[in-house]
């Protein structure tokens, strides 16, 4: 694993948080002009804190088997936009605890992501709605005072209840490869969203 010095990580980690962050207030404002521009049509929801998501849930990440590390479950939040009823822009933060392996012993070790995800949902007028998910973000694994970071993209596709217009229930299965390193790695979860102000509008 490629270690890093303690200052470097800083500035790294905040270059990514303001990379998110500007992405976020891109893509509001994107959204806003596109509203602005399509007047009545439905298909894009009102701009409105309604649009906004704040999500947790639990999933399971399964390493690829040359990093010796033990797969394990995993807790994440989110927040997040839905700018229509067929796309959402959702910010993640997920984090595990487990096992390192080495020749002579093994460690306890942190694994953090955090990551930007684009969902496309199909069906959206039934409450049970298919999609496909894709994202990049990053991958912090600390152990023993060591600690490495990769830049992760992922696809998967998974399946959205809408319980009420505010609650949601999404499942979905992801894969995360890496050609420079040849990992590929996989994540299930389950996540549970609640959207402001009344949730998704009437068509």
């Amino acid at each position: 694993m490629k270690t890093y010095p303690g200052n470097y990580v800083k500035a790294r980690s905040m270059k990514m948080i303001r990379q998110y962050a500007s992405f976020l207030v891109l893509l509001l404002a994107c959204s806003g002009v596109q509203a602005a521009e399509t007047g009545a049509d439905k298909a894009v929801e009102d701009v409105t804190a309604s649009i906004v998501e704040l999500s947790g849930g639990v999933g399971y990440y399964n390493f690829d088997p040359a990093r010796n590390i033990d797969d394990a479950a995993m807790a994440s939040i989110g927040l997040g936009l839905h700018f229509s009823r067929r796309w959402a822009m959702l910010l993640h933060y997920s984090a595990l605890n487990s096992t390192i392996y080495f020749e002579s012993s093994d460690r306890a070790t942190e694994v953090q992501k955090y990551q930007i995800d684009i969902h496309r949902f199909f069906n959206t007028e039934k409450n049970l709605r298919p999609y496909l998910v894709g994202g990049f973000g990053q991958m912090d694994v600390f152990y023993d005072g060591y600690h490495s970071n990769e830049n992760r993209f992922n696809f998967g596709v998974g399946l959205s209840w809408k319980m009420t217009p505010s609650w949601s229930l999404r499942a979905d299965i992801r894969t995360y490869p890496d050609r420079f390193s040849n990992y590929n790695e996989n994540a299930f979860s389950l996540t549970f969203a609640y959207r402001f102000y009344g949730g998704e509008k009437d068509r």
